[in-house]
């Protein structure tokens, strides 16, 4: 089965997913847009950071076809803003279906209680601007929580002396 047809299917049953994938591929068609301002008239911005938007939809609270509606209505204006700053965006959706292990499972927390349905990568100067964009976003009026984390650099092991084994 082709990646689109499953989607599709699963799209039928959770409305909120078809939701959910709008909304950021949307912003990453949005995003890979050049702007056609002269950059002689802004000033330098600073770096960009890459962070992550880690986006958690309240079992308790799934949205109407309408909310959908009006969420996917007002998603366009939000993503050209957030371009027009400069933002590259990078969305993954998650797959409802999940395993926990570890720590988690075994405190007892309810397995897919606010669970994860998608991550959507982003460029800010820092993490106060990145979460000023994740404050910004209209999903929140509609159950949705979003987490801001910066990217961090992978952890690589110390060099070994020459000879040396490991154990």
């Amino acid at each position: 089965m082709s990646p689109f047809l499953s989607f599709h299917a699963t799209a039928k049953r959770r409305p909120g997913l078809l939701f959910v994938l709008g909304t950021l591929l949307g912003a990453a068609a949005l995003s890979a847009q050049t702007p056609t301002d002269h950059p002689a008239t802004h000033p330098t911005p600073s770096p960009m950071k890459t962070f992550v938007l880690i986006f958690r939809q309240n079992p308790a609270r799934e949205r109407t076809p309408a909310q959908n509606q009006q969420l996917g209505a007002e998603m366009p204006a939000w993503v050209q803003r957030q371009n027009h700053d400069g933002r590259n965006f990078d969305p993954r959706i998650l797959a409802r279906e999940n395993e926990h292990v570890g720590a988690e499972k075994d405190a007892g927390i309810p397995p897919g209680s606010w669970p994860v349905s998608a991550l959507l990568f982003i460029e800010a100067r820092d993490l106060a601007d990145a979460t000023r964009v994740a404050e910004s976003h209209p999903a929140l009026k509609f159950g949705v929580s979003v987490e801001v984390r910066p990217r961090a650099a992978p952890v690589r092991p110390a060099p070994q002396p020459a000879g040396a084994t490991t154990p």
